[in-house]
């Protein structure tokens, strides 16, 4: 049996959140009855939206503030100030956790003395309420190399963590600049800085896909690949002044911009050769690992330009 310790805030963000509303609550109940630290930023939502004023009368020892529209990372530094405890625990409104998340991880933090603690995930893909898909399992699984890892493309939702609160402000918190990527931002920033990061197996976090509803996390898809672009460019940045850009984050940095440079290439091609001049300038070397035998294939014969040809004719081919 685990020792309850409530040395955990819970920061929820929403965004005219109310039809997640039961859902959130079902997540929260459980620890709001074990006295955790509950906080809610809503983040401008319309005045229509009831959301603050039904979780703060369901929770009313709640911390609830509603602030200007300013973006799902503006909403977590809210929290985060916000928040007395030692480790924070962030959710969106339309995602959940599981009621033992929170125990079992403060627990593998305190004994390893972590900033960072993850567990297994799950996409839930919701499409109506008589259409709902749960996805395998995700194991996460320890890493070697948590900066190399994340720049190449490992990614757990940011619900799945559990952080130290002093750790995510010693870096500065999420980047309010940033509308998308905010997450992938803040776990490799603290990777960078050398905070500790652990694995603790078990499955307690389950990410929904809403098909017909925006997230407050995502925006435009344009914007996606924009702002993955610069989150990955300050990694290097930062890994350059602190001396630690190796070949193998290099390598995976560019890995990481060649998935980008393939989702744009139907956008924009010259955004895209833009990109792959980026990819050869950190690795010189480049190949393409994390593609199908059939891209490598064609990629070592032909070039990655003629590929990419090939293979968007055929597909154009296809839908018509």
């Amino acid at each position: 049996m685990l020792i309850m310790d409530m040395s955990v805030s819970i920061i929820i963000t929403t965004f005219n959140g109310e039809k997640f509303l039961n859902s959130i609550i079902s997540t929260i109940e459980p620890y709001y009855r074990e006295n955790y630290e509950i906080i809610m930023i809503d983040d401008g939502s319309e005045r229509e939206d009831n959301t603050l004023k039904l979780f703060s009368e369901r929770f009313p020892k709640a911390l609830c503030k509603k602030q200007s529209n300013s973006g799902v990372a503006a909403a977590r530094n809210t929290g985060a100030r916000m928040a007395s405890k030692d480790y924070l625990q962030f959710i969106d409104i339309d995602d959940a956790i599981s009621p033992s998340k929170l125990g079992k991880q403060l627990k593998k933090a305190k004994q390893e003395n972590a900033d960072v603690v993850y567990s297994d995930w799950r996409m839930v893909i919701y499409y109506d309420k008589n259409h709902i898909v749960e996805n395998p399992i995700i194991i996460s699984g320890e890493k070697t190399d948590y900066i190399e890892s994340l720049l190449e493309k490992w990614w757990n939702p940011f619900h799945s963590y559990l952080i130290r609160k002093s750790s995510y402000l010693a870096i500065g918190g999420s980047n309010e600049k940033l509308v998308n990527a905010q997450d992938f931002d803040v776990m490799v920033r603290l990777a960078i800085n050398n905070y500790k990061f652990s694995y603790d197996p078990g499955l307690h976090s389950f990410y929904y896909r809403y098909v017909n509803t925006r997230s407050l996390a995502r925006g435009p898809r344009k914007k996606y690949w924009l702002d993955t672009i610069d989150v990955i460019c300050k990694a290097i940045y930062l890994l350059k002044i602190e001396n630690k850009l190796i070949y193998e984050y290099q390598r995976a940095a560019a890995l990481r911009l060649f998935l980008v440079a393939r989702n744009v290439y139907r956008i924009d091609k010259s955004w895209n050769k833009e990109i792959m001049r980026k990819i050869y300038t950190l690795d010189p070397n480049f190949k393409p690992l994390n593609q199908s035998i059939k891209f490598r294939l064609l990629y070592n014969t032909i070039g990655y330009n003629n590929t990419e040809m090939l293979l968007n004719t055929t597909l154009i081919k296809l839908l018509k």
